[in-house]
């Protein structure tokens, strides 16, 4: 087994398939939800189109051949530089891959 820990806003379909059986997958990602806070606050920082945001349905879609060990959506305090500064929600996975 091994592990893949991604950071990132948008997830490349080749990298999930490549994780072997039993592997892991973990995303932290900005949520949908981010969008509103961010016009708010504009120092949160990260994407403006919502579409490089993540929602729970995006994730159980993409990653269906996965067993979901952990998939919420939590509002988090970001000090991350002069760019993401303040409350915002991200979206948190941690899946084994089934088969």
């Amino acid at each position: 087994m091994y592990c893949i820990v991604l950071f990132v806003v948008v997830v490349c379909s080749c990298l999930i398939g490549r994780i072997k059986t039993g592997g892991f997958f973990i995303i932290e990602a900005f949520s949908k939800a981010h969008r509103a806070l961010n016009k708010l606050n504009p120092e949160l920082g990260g994407p403006e189109d919502e579409e490089l945001m993540y929602s729970i349905d995006n994730i159980k879609q993409d990653f269906s051949n996965y067993e979901i060990l952990e998939l919420n959506i939590e509002k988090v305090h970001l000090k991350e530089g002069l760019y993401h500064v303040g409350e915002s929600s991200v979206l948190r996975f941690i899946g084994r891959k089934k088969h």
